[in-house]
């Protein structure tokens, strides 16, 4: 049975595994016939796709099949027609030609349910699961972090990919974005941890700015900061890094007002506990109905900004000034 499911919640790992089957299932000259995608595609949808013959004159296929509910939950238990189409699918699925292969692509499954529970159970299933990095695992995405951009021809220190890594944490694609544009400005040479420094969207006189700003401290200091900080990022990026660090704070202060502890906070936004540790000091005072409102005007600054409706440098001061 040439079935595969590839489920997890690091998004970067995942894709990567669902490019490297398609490259190697699918000929780029016969793709048109040989490839089909489905997104969320019902009971109906799936056995009618995964029952059609294909179209590819005996090569090798592939179905991609991405959230498929029922890996995910169960089929309601009153629903007799449902229940024949799955096993009607699961048939189709264990009498597969060799040549005919159908991926399933999730980000999470439920292996108590049928469907789920058969599929993976199959012993010639291909069943994958990519998980994100704990929030401990620096030394696993510093690596993984180097690997990708050797793969890309990106020359990067790995005292930069620490750095990176300590400011951002550990999902990949927040990761890989940085050094990506941090290659730009290095053209060729290896990626230092100055260049980090001096570049990255979180450095000193931005975290600066936006804790000020956060805390509701005086304006002048925060408006002066702006001025140095729009010299080299442009307008519409800054609100990008507003809202992360808005909702970074907003998360903490949630949390932390649920009861949780900084272990548990650090497991859930995947951050290392001594940096949650001392976010939560920081912003001990911020008040979780001001982040609130604040979250809302943000949100609606940038939309005017992004549009046309305000010039981008007074959305960020009007932003600021709340």
């Amino acid at each position: 049975m040439p079935a595969s499911v590839y489920f997890g919640d690091e998004p970067f790992l995942l894709e990567q595994a669902v490019r490297a089957l398609r490259a190697r299932v699918v000929s780029p000259a016969m793709a048109a016939l040989s490839y089909r995608k489905l997104e969320k595609p019902s009971l109906t949808e799936t056995l009618e796709a995964v029952g059609a013959p294909s179209l590819c004159l005996g090569g090798d296929s592939l179905l991609e099949i991405r959230h498929f509910a029922p890996l995910e939950k169960a089929l309601d238990p009153d629903a007799d027609a449902d229940k024949a189409q799955l096993d009607a699918l699961m048939t189709l699925l264990g009498n597969l030609a060799p040549s005919r292969h159908i991926l399933f692509v999730s980000p999470k499954i439920d292996r108590k349910v049928k469907f789920a529970k058969w599929l993976t159970s199959q012993a010639d299933c291909d069943a994958q699961e990519f998980k994100s990095f704990a929030f401990w695992e620096v030394d696993k995405a510093i690596s993984t972090l180097l690997r990708v951009m050797r793969d890309r021809e990106i020359a990067l220190s790995s005292e930069a990919a620490r750095l990176l890594v300590e400011q951002l944490g550990v999902s990949l694609q927040p990761l890989i974005n940085e050094a990506e544009k941090l290659a730009v400005y290095a053209r060729g040479r290896a990626i230092t941890p100055q260049d980090v420094r001096a570049l990255c969207d979180h450095n000193e006189n931005t975290f600066r700015m936006l804790s000020d700003w956060l805390l509701d401290r005086p304006r002048g200091p925060i408006f002066a900061t702006l001025e140095q900080v729009l010299l080299r990022t442009d307008p519409t990026r800054l609100f990008g890094q507003l809202q992360t660090q808005l909702h970074h704070v907003y998360c903490l202060r949630a949390l932390q007002q649920k009861g949780m502890g900084k272990d548990a906070i650090a497991g859930r936004l995947k951050k290392h506990p001594f940096r949650v540790q001392k976010d939560l000091e920081q912003y001990a005072r911020a008040s979780l109905p001001r982040l609130s409102a604040l979250k809302d005007r943000a949100l609606d600054l940038e939309w005017r900004a992004k549009t046309g409706q305000l010039d981008p440098h007074l959305s960020l001061e009007l932003l600021l000034g709340a």
